[in-house]
């Protein structure tokens, strides 16, 4: 394919990917705000812990801080450099994950931020997907694993503060 330069393409081209960009803004306003669904939380479940740290930390410009996991397993919070916020975890499956069957034991995990999970939750089961498990991560929020009607599962989250398992 060749790629012409003359300033006429040129400024076609810089006018259809902002055009682009703008769409793109635009959907994902409505996305937030309009459905109020937001994928903004990533988590790696991991067999090899260190393994994982080590890779992320050395390859995407970021410090992995250790704090207390889920159910005694060890957990990284990723935040980038010059950010005191942290963008992703790392948690640790191990290799026997019988206290949460649902999840992958190797896997990036994406969390979907919904305003209340139960009144979700519930819309979901009347549209045919499956609730796997609800638990609340203590001073987080509470979650919830689906399976939508497809087989594909998606985990929801509601941030408020919380104390213990539901």
């Amino acid at each position: 394919m060749k790629v012409s330069t003359d300033s006429g393409s040129l400024k076609l081209l810089v006018n259809a990917c902002n055009v682009f960009k703008l769409i793109m803004a635009s959907l994902n306003n409505w996305l937030i705000q309009e459905n109020k669904m937001n994928f903004d939380w990533q988590e790696l479940h991991t067999q090899d812990f260190d393994t994982s740290v080590a890779f992320y930390g050395a390859h995407f410009n970021c410090t992995i801080r250790e704090v207390p996991g889920r159910n005694g397993k060890r957990y990284g919070l990723i935040i980038p450099h010059g950010s005191a916020k942290p963008m992703a975890g790392i948690f640790e499956t191990g290799t026997d994950h019988s206290d949460q069957p649902h999840m992958p034991l190797s896997a990036w995990v994406g969390y979907v931020t919904v305003d209340n999970v139960a009144q979700s939750v519930e819309r979901a089961l009347a549209d045919g997907a499956k609730e796997l498990v609800a638990f609340d991560i203590p001073y987080i929020g509470s979650v919830s694993v689906l399976k939508d009607p497809a087989g594909q599962m998606i985990n929801l989250i509601e941030y408020k503060a919380t104390s213990g398992a539901r």
